[in-house]
């Protein structure tokens, strides 16, 4: 089911190509008035949720709620303000609303979709066969809606790898979920804990699996939303453990996210003036530098031209 190395070879320019995702931030899919008022905001993805966030009776009225929003609030707001946040809805995984869920969802107005409770590839190929049905119903180009599986439980992260490694462009990065993954795993979440320790395991797991193949990885969000000096330290924490960005639950919570998973002008600044001395020093062939008080070999050089990078397309957001 899974990809050869030219596809990987392929799927590490995600990181380069596709937009730039620190902060996603989950918006209650049954309230309209939250909905309109995230419109304020900017973190860099909405997430209108169809999942957790909705009671179990209030599924389809929070299907028809979102649909009217992204089709009609948000689609008038993109148009006046083209770089506006993206939209990623969640949706529910679940045989009575997962199909109703996505054919909704579907139109030129949102990025992805992020879908919860993703344990295996045949999770992931199921996602994609409705994603294929639905945008070409809608007219849309195919792969145009990408996808962000959710890993969430103990059989998911035994097939991380390989959900990781499906062969097709839409999936351009993984959330990881804790609530579900420690209600499956037997235990309660230590909240107290600025970086809870259950946690550090599926952590590394998701971070380098989506390393290796070049896609984008999220953290849960962080619950305590009145803490921000733990919540800088928790994604302090997660950012050395691979992830690219995490969600957000309340909106004190963006600028936190946002500044411990970018680029800042400091550390731009650092990263400019390393790469163009070594490029000054390159004709004496040797392989490390000393510079600014720090050696620098090849593998040091590209984390600094990463670093540049991300830094330019961080600014185009």
């Amino acid at each position: 089911h899974y990809n050869t190395t030219s596809f990987l070879q392929q799927k590490r320019n995600v990181l380069e190509t596709e937009p730039v995702i620190r902060s996603l931030l989950f918006i209650p899919g049954n309230t309209p008035k939250m909905l309109n008022k995230m419109l304020t905001l900017q973190p860099d993805a909405f997430v209108p949720d169809l999942e957790d966030s909705v009671p179990l009776d209030k599924k389809d009225e929070a299907r028809i709620i979102c649909s009217k929003f992204i089709n009609e609030t948000y689609a008038s707001y993109k148009k006046e303000n083209p770089s506006a946040p993206l939209l990623i809805p969640r949706v529910n995984y679940t045989e009575e609303h997962f199909e109703k869920d996505i054919e909704a969802m579907i139109s030129p107005n949102i990025y992805a979709i992020t879908v919860g409770k993703t344990d295996c590839v045949d999770d992931v190929y199921k996602a994609i066969e409705l994603l294929d049905k639905y945008e070409k119903k809608a007219g849309l180009e195919k792969n145009s809606i990408k996808l962000i599986p959710t890993i969430e439980s103990a059989l998911s992260i035994c097939n991380a790898n390989e959900i990781c490694r499906v062969d097709n462009e839409r999936i351009v990065g993984i959330a990881f979920g804790a609530d579900d993954y420690a209600n499956d795993m037997g235990f309660t979440r230590n909240t107290s804990q600025t970086v809870e320790t259950s946690l550090v395991y599926p952590r590394s797991v998701i971070g380098v699996t989506t390393r290796s193949v070049g896609i984008q990885s999220f953290d849960t969000p962080n619950v305590n939303f009145k803490d921000p000096e733990g919540h800088a330290e928790e994604c302090h924490a997660v950012k050395e453990a691979g992830f690219t960005g995490k969600f957000a639950i309340h909106p004190n919570q963006i600028s936190v996210i946002n500044d411990q998973f970018g680029v800042t002008e400091e550390q731009y600044q650092e990263a400019t003036r390393v790469v163009e001395a070594y490029e000054k020093a390159a004709s004496t062939s040797r392989g490390s530098l000393q510079i600014e008080g720090r050696m620098v070999d090849q593998p040091v050089l590209k984390q600094f031209q990463s670093i540049i990078r991300r830094y330019k397309r961080q600014q185009s957001l």
